[in-house]
């Protein structure tokens, strides 16, 4: 760690870090001139550079200090609020220990933050004001302005301005155009024009809806016909919107189409001009959904309701004929026996008390769940484990936590097991310490202590470490050891939080034991977690982690230490630091790795620079150079972004060149253009104005291994979509290998499955393919046979066939003869061309192992340790923030990537001969991908020793199977299809559950298998085309690796969020995460554990590539994906809290069932006394987020809620909808758009 110079006498060389201000309590004294003389003792820094006079000199009496330390950024706050305004300031310290006003008094802009919002005499925000929060240090102020009806119409973007008093800006409204107009010197790399507001056009009435959006950019101004249009009218009898009742005996019919006019008629139509319509009865129910397929063709998902108004079937979009595959008519009435219902529809059982026991996804068996009389989810089981009789069990204990999950084997019916939970003395397991079964007592039916088949899979303990006193638990107390150093109340009795669990290695006897320690504000300070290398479990097999933060919760250092049982020493320690600006950005990133025979150097892996609004501008990789701002032109490698009006990103370098325009000596590795409306690229291209990239150039620089045999050029796509934005062509480019190179097109059914893709290699055809559903009534989602007329080598056909969940088990044309899934339908064992893979998870789906296995020989055999890998006993790789760490004769070798815009690894490079310039020989792995997966094969293809597997979307390829694993499914991206039913597909019912990111890998990327989004974790413009992509590339210039966790001890008092799920409907996102990169989070956190994910966040540096507000956005989403820490060794984080949280998911034991909305703080209060799920943002992140931002993240909670299917409680009773308001209402509409109702009573929300 760097530290500031505590400088007794004398000091002459100064370069001290930032990072630890926060040690410091008396006020910081600016140096503007050459310091000479004595000073007085204290505390004195500048943002650049001290300069001493050879006659200074500094005497100390006792007790006194002189400390000098450079700060960049770091600058006094003279805030001077217009006291002709109403205003408040608000100042937020960065420092601990300041409590007055006093305290905050002479400070800088690096030890506290002020923010003045100015009102008008109505009380309404006219102007905020961000004190010195700029990168370059200006005031950043976001102008508000109202219409003659007090509505705000025109939202503007934020602008910045060197005039940092913190005062009134009269004219903001002109600056702030003049700032995107022409931009000011030394603004640069932001989106510019003239149009620099949303703008929405609001109807004229009392209810003000919006009927039109439009946003910044010239393009999408309204009036210039590519903005987002809604209108509200009434059905009429050409709708024929169909009306569907419920059979008594199961299934739906209809007779005859709604009445004119007794349907609420919604159309939205978006950027591109195509339309979604949406039909509400009278109750607020959507019972029909319309999307555009063609000019006035749409596609008609239908929702239909039972008498007690509950979801009872959906009839999503049939496919139509196409090739071999005939097509599938909407009956006019179904029974739950019928074909089409067993292959397309959803359909969902309730019992007397509304709570979901039975559910059926398409293509898969029914679901069914037992719940005990508290409503929580106790009981599960799929149509696979079903087979086997298994039922995955969850016990509580009186809070309503987690502690224990396992499986239960029976042949026992659902209602049988209804009936002895029911029938149950006891609703809750206690904590006793004693020695037989884990220190719990067991009394909850049914027992899974013994018994053929049964057996406990996590267990989970909370607020005392009196249980790593029992032996029959810890496996060692020496190493699995309560804090030693506790000093405050939280850190001897952490009580609410997880202080150790065990996790089951599946298929085994064995237990996984965590342990974790927290600091006073109750961040994770140190964990201890077994690891699994060598297929054996033993006490002195284990990792630490050991963290430190700053006041404010961003992580400053971590040190992981590795141990193997061979030594006492750690077989490997990793350190990282990081540091950030006066406005919480990340800055720098260093990071060492030491092993028992090499202290490996310090090294800077990367450097952030930001424009004016705060978006990343330029990211610098490799540096030997460790001060605290390192010199740009230290580092090896440079990413400069380039954003539009709208944010998205647009360019990543230039690939017009092969060197950086600002260091002329630097390649620049991998360059990236994307058009948009927009043709900066020079191809012919249909410009889109909804997100989809219409174009792409790039450039790699050629390896000199490949030089003979790959031209440099640049490469491209131009691309072509439906209305349903499926992608239809990809028109390959190459300025000397010529057009038409690498093409590919698709077709798709009704229903989103692929029919048909060409594939072009060299202008030849290298795949075309059709696809083949089976005919007539058997037609389904399953991809039955694909038969490929293309390059002779892969012409033969192939044959699938699936299990009852659906999931692939045989695939003809690999030689895939069987696949054998586990509990959380994860593969555990696949017989391929006469080889058995053996893959090893944990009971919360984290993947330990893959061993390749031909007859009696093993080829390979894989451990994973949250980021570093081992072959057999030999550790291959590490996982790094920025790449790789590849052992190299007792040191380690570091390697980076280059990554595109969807995150696709397009080149590996390390500085081998460590002269800090890279060159094409030191490039070790290019590749280049077709849009929906497929590698590139050149005529000679570089493979790095070890060979990368990380590849599309950062996620590791299995190249036995030529699939690649995203954690919760494996995807195919020759076919375009994953091999198992999507655990989300109820989220977006209209689309196949194999569909592969609703078919625009373009745009969408899928970060863990389980829902697809924008790299950001926004929702795909189906979902929401309403909202804006306002900051949407930011984080795709920003490797997977770098997401993080955003740790705090405070929360908003706006959203706050905890207490535990209830009972009800069942979870739809199934825990299933696995792989060393993409072990993620359970997508059903138990709200009561937010406060440990936000103080234990942030345990390693990658936060400093990832804008928390846009991670923690990912996280409300549930797309989290853990590669980052892998990347960083964080064994101790992902063996802990990410099981932890992960076992409070579906797969051995669903929380489901009651959430909380209303006002604050009736919400918050209600949702305590029900021990319900509410609403939740750390304060520190809620800060930071616009407007869209704040409500895209309460759509993303709302989305997740209705995904599960809560029960939804109303914290104040609302009989007229139109008298509430704010973001309660806000939720209300958006409930009711989903097809919700307010219940009769005014306390619920019910479809």
């Amino acid at each position: 760690m760097f530290k500031p110079c505590h400088i007794k006498y004398y000091c002459l060389v100064l370069y001290c870090s930032l990072v630890l201000l926060s040690d410091q309590l008396a006020a910081q004294i600016l140096v503007t001139s050459p310091m000479t003389g004595t000073p007085a003792p204290g505390d004195y820094y500048h943002p650049s550079a001290i300069q001493l006079s050879p006659n200074f000199s500094f005497t100390a009496s006792s007790g006194q200090s002189l400390t000098l330390y450079i700060a960049p950024g770091c600058l006094p706050l003279p805030a001077s609020p217009s006291l002709n305004r109403n205003y408040v300031l608000t100042i937020t310290s960065r420092l601990s220990g300041l409590k007055t006003r006093t305290d905050l008094t002479g400070r800088n802009s690096c030890e506290i933050s002020e923010q003045i919002a100015y009102y008008d005499g109505l009380g309404r925000p006219v102007q905020t004001v961000q004190v010195q929060a700029s990168p370059q240090s200006n005031d950043v102020i976001q102008p508000v302005a109202y219409d003659p009806y007090g509505r705000e119409a025109l939202k503007y973007l934020p602008y910045t301005a060197s005039d940092n008093s913190g005062s009134y800006r009269a004219n903001a409204l002109a600056d702030q155009l003049a700032f995107y107009s022409t931009p000011p010197p030394g603004v640069t790399q932001i989106g510019s024009g003239s149009v620099t507001y949303h703008e929405t056009k609001l109807e004229s009435s009392p209810l003000s809806r919006a009927q039109e959006q439009g946003f910044p950019g010239a393009s999408w101004k309204i009036g210039g016909g590519h903005t987002v249009r809604i209108t509200y009218e009434v059905n009429t009898a050409s709708d024929a919107v169909k009306q569907w009742e419920v059979n008594p005996s199961g299934g739906a019919s209809y007779s005859k189409n709604y009445d004119a006019n007794t349907l609420t008629e919604t159309t939205t139509t978006n950027e591109n001009g195509f339309r979604i319509v949406e039909y509400k009865d009278k109750e607020g129910h959507t019972v029909s959904r319309k999307v555009e397929q063609a000019a006035d063709v749409f596609l008609t998902t239908d929702y239909i309701y039972n008498d007690m108004e509950q979801l009872c079937y959906v009839v999503p979009p049939l496919p139509s004929a196409n090739g071999s595959n005939s097509a599938v008519a909407v009956p006019t009435s179904f029974s739950e026996a019928d074909a089409v219902f067993l292959n397309y529809f959803y359909a969902y059982h309730y019992d007397g008390l509304g709570r979901q026991i039975e559910k059926k996804i398409p293509g898969q068996g029914w679901q069914y769940m037992v719940y005990n009389s508290r409503d929580q989810l106790v009981m599960t089981q799929d149509a696979n484990q079903r087979l086997s009789n298994i039922w995955l069990v969850t016990k509580y204990d009186v809070l309503g936590r987690v502690v224990i999950t396992g499986k239960y084997s029976t042949t026992a019916t659902r209602g049988a097991l209804q009936a002895s939970v029911d029938t149950s003395t006891y609703l809750y397991e206690t904590f006793t310490n004693a020695s037989a079964f884990y220190g719990y007592t067991h009394l909850t039916w049914p027992d899974i202590s013994s018994g053929m088949n049964n057996r406990v899979l996590t267990v989970h303990y909370f607020d005392s470490y009196n249980v790593l006193g029992n032996t029959a638990v810890n496996p060692n107390s020496t190493i699995y050891a309560p804090p030693s150093t506790a000093v405050d109340s939280l850190e001897q009795f952490p009580q609410n939080l997880p202080v150790a669990s065990l996790t089951n290695v599946l298929g085994t006897d064995n237990y996984l034991f965590s342990v974790m320690h927290y600091d006073k504000d109750g961040r994770i300070s140190k964990a201890i977690t077994q690891h699994y290398q060598g297929g054996t479990v033993a006490y002195n097999k284990y990792d630490t982690q050991e963290s430190s933060y700053s006041f404010q919760g961003l992580p400053l250092q971590t040190v992981r230490k590795h141990y193997q049982p061979s030594s006492a020493t750690p077989q490997l320690t990793i350190n990282t630091w990081a540091a950030y600006d006066q406005s919480n950005r990340p800055i720098t990133s260093k990071q060492q790795i030491i092993s028992p025979t090499n202290t490996g150097a310090i090294i800077t892996a990367s450097k952030s620079e930001y424009n004016e609004l705060g978006q990343l501008k330029t990211k610098h990789q490799h540096s030997t150079d460790i001060t605290a701002n390192p010199a740009n032109n230290s580092f090896l490698q440079h990413f400069d972004f380039r954003y539009n009006s709208r944010g998205w990103l647009s360019r990543i370098n230039d690939p017009l060149s092969t060197t950086d325009p600002n260091y002329a000596s630097t390649l620049d590795v991998f360059s990236e253009q994307l058009d948009y409306e927009q043709n900066n690229t020079g191809y012919t291209l249909t410009p889109n104005y909804n997100g989809n990239i219409s174009a792409v150039k790039w450039q790699t620089i050629t390896p000199s291994a490949l030089a003979s045999n790959l031209p440099q050029e640049q490469k491209g796509y131009t691309y072509t979509y439906d209305p349903l934005n499926r992608l239809t062509g990809a028109y390959g480019r190459g300025t000397t290998s010529g057009d038409g190179q690498f093409t590919e097109y698709t077709s798709y059914d009704e229903a989103g499955n692929i029919t048909s893709l060409l594939r072009r290699k060299n202008a030849a055809i290298l795949n075309y393919m059709t696809y083949n559903y089976m005919d007539g009534a058997n037609r389904s989602h399953r991809l039955i046979s694909v038969t490929d007329n293309g390059n002779v080598s892969e012409s033969q056909a192939t044959i699938y066939s699936y299990n009852l969940n659906g999931s692939l088990v045989s695939d003809t044309k690999k030689g895939v003869t069987n696949i054998f899934y586990n509990e959380l339908n994860l593969p555990a064992t696949v017989n391929v061309g006469g080889k058995t893979i053996n893959y090893v998870y944990d009971a919360v789906g984290i993947k330990l192992e893959r061993k390749v296995v031909t007859g009696t020989t093993t080829s390979e055999d894989r451990f994973y340790d949250s980021g570093i890998e081992y072959n057999g006993n030999n550790i291959d790789l590490v996982q790094m923030q920025e790449g790789r760490a590849l052992p190299s004769t007792g040191s380690y070798l570091y390697e980076y990537t280059a990554q595109d815009h969807l995150g696709n690894i397009r080149a590996i490079y390390g500085d081998k001969n460590n002269n800090g310039v890279l060159s094409n020989d030191e490039i070790v792995q290019i590749s280049d991908y077709y849009p929906f997966g497929r590698e590139m094969q050149y005529s000679a293809n570089l493979i790095p020793s070890p060979d990368n597997k990380y590849k599309y979307n950062g996620k590791e390829y299995q190249s036995d199977l030529a699939e690649y694993d995203y954690g919760a499914r494996f995807y195919d991206a020759v076919i375009g299809r994953w091999n198992v039913i999507d655990p989300m597909s109820e989220v977006n019912r209209r689309w196949s559950p194999y569909n592969y990111v609703e078919n625009n890998p373009i745009r969408l990327i899928d970060p863990d298998g389980m829902t697809s989004s924008t790299r950001d974790g926004a929702q795909s413009e189906d979902d929401n085309v309403t909202r804006d992509l306002q900051q949407w590339a930011m984080d795709k210039a920003i490797e997977a690796t770098e997401q993080q966790l955003e740790g705090t001890a405070h929360y908003s008092n706006y959203y706050n969020g905890g207490g535990k799920n209830k009972g009800g409907k069942e979870e739809k996102g199934k825990h299933k995460e696995s792989g060393p990169k993409y072990n993620k989070y359970g997508r059903n956190i138990s709200w009561d554990w937010i406060p440990v994910w936000q103080q234990a966040g942030a345990m390693t540096d990658a936060i400093q590539e990832k804008d928390p507000v846009k991670f923690f956005l990912n996280w409300i989403s549930g797309v989290v994906d853990l590669s980052m820490l892998e990347k960083l060794g964080v064994s101790a984080i992902e063996k802990t809290v990410a099981k932890i949280f992960a076992s409070q998911s579906v797969k051995g034991g669903v929380e489901i069932g009651t959430t909380v909305l209303g006002k604050y703080p009736e919400y918050i209060n209600l949702a305590n006394q029900l021990n319900a799920k509410r609403f939740s943002i750390p304060i520190n992140i809620w800060n930071k987020m616009s407007q869209a931002e704040q409500w895209q993240a309460n759509v993303k909670f709302l989305d997740r809620m209705i995904a599960r299917g809560d029960n939804i409680v109303l914290a104040n009773r609302v009989t007229n909808l139109e008298e509430v308001s704010g973001a309660f209402r806000k939720e209300l509409d958006y409930l009711i758009k989903k097809g919700y109702k307010i219940s009769s009573d005014g306390l619920k929300m019910v479809r």
